[in-house]
């Protein structure tokens, strides 16, 4: 792209040179769901992000709450698990826990990273108020990547869905 530069291996001077390859796997049973994920960036630089990252999200299995997992060469496995409590007759309230580890990255980010994210979320499903969601997001990113600081957040959701049609 003309006049995009982008992070990665000394002596790349910018140019964009990455490929991305990822696999995700999920099996679900009932009301939970285990999944298991493998990302591959290969290339010398990070990963592109479009207007160079302002406000874009990548189409990356990596993509979550804190991290990206975008570095130049980086390995990353991810496992996850959810659980839908419908399946014990509580309908509308659901888990969720998230563990990645990245790995490999390439000589300008020196280092390693990992992330934990864990959910938690109801929405009301009958009455006057269905619809009304209230989610809990809490994350944990921890790093050896220079230039990049571990990092620990929670956010509260609060969300209203109804149908237009």
């Amino acid at each position: 792209m003309a006049g995009y530069k982008s992070n990665g291996a000394a002596g790349t001077d910018g140019a964009v040179d990455n490929r991305a390859w990822s696999a995700l796997f999920t099996y679900t049973l009932g009301g939970q769901s285990l999944g298991a994920g493998y990302q591959r960036l290969t290339g010398k630089s990070d990963f592109p992000f479009l207007n160079q990252g302002d406000g874009n999200a990548p189409y990356l299995i990596t993509s979550r709450q804190i991290g990206r997992f975008q570095y130049a060469g980086e390995r990353t496995w991810l496992a996850q698990y959810s659980y839908d409590f419908a399946h014990w007759g509580l309908s509308g309230l659901t888990a969720a826990v998230v563990y990645l580890k990245g790995d490999g990255i390439q000589e300008a980010h020196t280092g390693g990273e990992w992330e934990r994210d864990l959910t938690l979320g109801y929405v009301i499903s009958q009455g006057g108020l269905k619809g009304l969601g209230f989610s809990w997001l809490n994350g944990t990113l921890r790093t050896g990547v220079s230039g990049q600081r571990s990092q620990d957040e929670n956010r509260l959701i609060v969300s209203y869905r109804f149908a237009l049609l």
